[in-house]
């Protein structure tokens, strides 16, 4: 692993919910993804829903 994939790991364990802007959502174009820590691998994400 690279150090600033390192940086970045390090960073999204401080987060317990991030989102991403997408267009395929449920919500369509202007909605976002919302992802949560994979419990048991915090270096993973998963989606957790979509919000408007």
């Amino acid at each position: 692993m690279q150090a600033g994939q390192r940086h970045l790991l390090r960073a999204l364990r401080e987060f317990e919910q991030f989102s991403l802007p997408t267009e395929l959502g449920q919500f369509g174009p202007g909605g976002r993804a919302l992802y949560d820590p994979r419990p048991g691998d915090p270096a993973r994400w998963d989606w957790a829903g979509d919000s408007p």
